[in-house]
């Protein structure tokens, strides 16, 4: 057997004995096992600056990555030939790597594509990608930034499992499942799931900063496990927020959570730093100033000019205001 068709097996330990997941691999799918023992179409290999990619006539597809790469910008199409997708584990490890744009040409991202970036902080992600696989960003624990495009159905087991960086993330209302510990041991505070979610995966929201989750879709299936929304070993002492006799308050009843009616929510202020009650144009020209050095600001504006609750104000809070400023404007 080839080694690029092993599947890494699973090692799963409970921590504190509370059967808590700390996943250090996590598997493929059997459907992505199945895939891999097909025959493999033919391609020729070659190399793009810091690339390798695979040729396989009609498409591209990124295979790898000099381990000493620190900005990526994957082009469009090499040689007249599209680039479409980024295979399994194509940049892993890739210890150096701090930042990397997708282009809209890529419409599929491989499991594990980015596993182990512990550098990366920032991703501009394709917006022709319809779901993100399981693992892809597992153990990226600097990632700060990430735009989940419209259109993405699925969030795979584990995809930003350990992103301890991560502090906020806006969800599609494109999206439909959200996978086993997708968000588990990330750096979110609060997060809102959007209606369109059907299901919420064993341990997908165990985060020790959570605070609140909203659960809009009345009818979400959410796995049945005091781990599923977590911020502590046995425990979750933020609120989750849903509609009356929903699966959320069903849920938050079980485990004895705090349970509120949707509309009750602290009002997120964050991205107002002009304090007009509203995010805007104008936020954008202070954060501009900010960055460049040409204007302080006081402690409530720092607090909210700090889009990704990483503690500083830098271009990557600019990256989500103006994701912010693009939602408002819909």
């Amino acid at each position: 057997m080839k080694m690029n068709k092993i599947i890494a097996g699973v090692m799963t330990v409970c921590v504190m004995g509370f059967g808590v997941p700390y996943v250090n691999t996590i598997a493929e799918s059997n459907s992505v096992i199945t895939a891999s023992a097909e025959v493999e179409a033919e391609y020729t290999e070659g190399t793009y600056e810091q690339l390798t990619y695979k040729n396989y006539g009609d498409y591209i597809e990124i295979s790898g990555c000099d381990k000493s790469a620190t900005e990526v910008v994957i082009p469009p199409e090499i040689e007249g030939v599209p680039v479409t997708s980024i295979g399994r584990k194509a940049f892993s490890a890739c210890s150096s790597l701090t930042s990397v744009e997708i282009p809209d040409s890529v419409t599929s991202i491989g499991y594990g594509a980015f596993i182990d970036c512990i550098n990366l902080r920032s991703v501009k992600m394709s917006n022709s990608i319809t779901s993100i696989a399981d693992a892809t960003f597992n153990s990226c624990g600097q990632l700060a930034s990430v735009n989940i495009p419209d259109g993405v159905t699925s969030i795979g087991r584990g995809a930003f499992y350990m992103c301890s960086s991560l502090k906020s993330v806006e969800l599609p209302d494109s999206l439909t499942s959200i996978g086993e510990i997708a968000f588990s041991w990330s750096g979110l505070t609060s997060v809102k799931i959007p209606e369109s979610v059907k299901s919420i995966g064993e341990s997908a929201f165990y985060c020790s900063a959570l605070k609140s989750i909203t659960i809009l879709n009345p009818e979400c299936d959410i796995f049945a496990n005091f781990a599923t929304i977590s911020n502590g070993y046995t425990s979750f002492d933020g609120t989750i927020y849903g509609y009356e006799n929903s699966t959320a308050q069903a849920y938050a009843e079980k485990y004895g959570y705090k349970f509120a009616l949707v509309g009750t929510e602290p009002e997120n202020n964050t991205g107002d730093m002009n304090g007009d009650d509203s995010v805007n144009i104008a936020d954008a020209v202070l954060l501009q100033n900010v960055i460049l050095g040409r204007q302080e600001l006081t402690k409530e504006q720092w607090k909210n000019a700090d889009m990704n609750g990483d503690g500083l104000v830098d271009s990557f809070d600019m990256v989500m205001l103006r994701h912010k400023l693009i939602e408002n404007n819909k």
